[in-house]
């Protein structure tokens, strides 16, 4: 891997001390370069592995991993994995309690995760290991910077930073972190001393809701699922789920989490559109009753519809036999002309 003239300017400190701590000088100074960056960008920041295999707009010259330490992407991911999580994807960071514990429930002093929408990876620092770790390597290094620094980055072409700086810092007590409205979900720093008025909190579904019963959730979905559901109302909580239920049962989802971060994030855009009741589907008992039932009913329509026929058949009769000289009486008492012919005629 060459160096071009603007890595060969960059200087790299070594604390000898990561070493004792990692076992390895590689992992010493990859453990450095994310003190570096977690030092300026508290809240998280992304960086890129390697230059990207396509053009990418959030790409800047020498500002991925690969160029700014000089080892390959398999070296990286080696020594990262001895000092930090690698979340596959951010639906499996957000399904976690704690994004910090491996596969072995050992916590460890990063994370990350990889963003598949924008093919970003996202690093956070687990500040009160790596806090701990820090003040028994060097004490007067104790801590990172409480107010999340707006400088532009130094390896940048356009001096532009890697963390969107719009986000927020909360506090961080190794738990699963919000889903936030924003582009990564950090853990956070501590807050200013100041109260900040909260909005009032949606009510959260219950864990033995039938709605999520009818979801294929597990145990550490549903955590991240109520986080996520958090932002929109109780109603629209419920008209999500069962999207996502029919969607299931359509076998047309491979993320439930992020399947499901995509409807909640269409239901604050506006462009939510809930299932429509589908029509219940019978079971043959219930199709025979039907049938007697519409038996019963045509019979009855047809009783009432001959008693009606046999009425009107009955008063026809009648008049026909009534006598004719009452009929022609009756002519002649409403018609005078035709009384007079007829006595004429008499």
């Amino acid at each position: 891997m060459q160096a071009t003239a603007q890595n060969r300017s960059i200087c790299i400190p070594y604390r000898p001390c990561f070493q004792e701590i990692t076992g390895n000088l590689t992992t010493a100074i990859v453990l450095q370069q994310l003190e570096y960056w977690s030092s300026r960008y508290c809240a998280g920041f992304y960086k890129f592995l390697s230059i990207p295999a396509k053009p990418h707009p959030s790409y800047r010259s020498n500002d991925s991993w690969t160029e700014e330490l000089q080892i390959s992407a398999k070296v990286f991911r080696r020594a990262f994995d001895k000092i930090g999580v690698r979340h596959r994807c951010k639906g499996d960071y957000l399904a976690a309690e704690n994004p910090f514990l491996n596969a072995e429930g050992k916590e460890m002093y990063f994370c990350s995760y990889y963003d598949k929408p924008s093919h970003m990876t996202y690093y956070f620092r687990n500040h009160p290991l790596t806090g701990a770790m820090m003040a028994e390597c060097s004490p007067e290094s104790v801590g990172v910077k409480s107010e999340q620094t707006k400088r532009p980055l130094g390896n940048g072409q356009k001096g532009g930073s890697t963390i969107s700086t719009k986000i927020k810092a909360k506090e961080y007590n190794n738990e699963s972190p919000e889903n936030l409205p924003s582009d990564i979900e950090p853990p956070a720093v501590q807050p200013s001393e100041k109260s900040i008025e909260q909005p009032p909190e949606t009510p959260a579904l219950a864990n033995n809701d039938p709605l999520f019963s009818g979801v294929n959730f597990n145990a550490r979905e549903i955590f991240a699922a109520k986080k996520i559901l958090e932002v929109i109302t109780a109603e629209k909580q419920r008209e999500v789920l069962l999207v996502l239920q029919c969607m299931q049962k359509k076998s047309a989802i491979k993320n439930n989490i992020g399947y499901l971060q995509a409807v909640v994030k269409s239901v604050q855009d506006g462009t939510f559109s809930p299932v429509t009741p589908a029509k219940k589907v019978l079971t043959p008992e219930e199709i025979s009753q039907k049938k007697k039932a519409d038996k019963i009913a045509e019979a009855q329509r047809e009783k009432i519809a001959l008693q009606q026929y046999l009425q009107q058949q009955a008063a026809y009769q009648k008049v026909q036999a009534q006598p004719k000289e009452n009929t022609e009486a009756k002519t002649r008492g409403t018609c005078p002309l035709r009384g007079l012919l007829h006595k004429m005629r008499g």
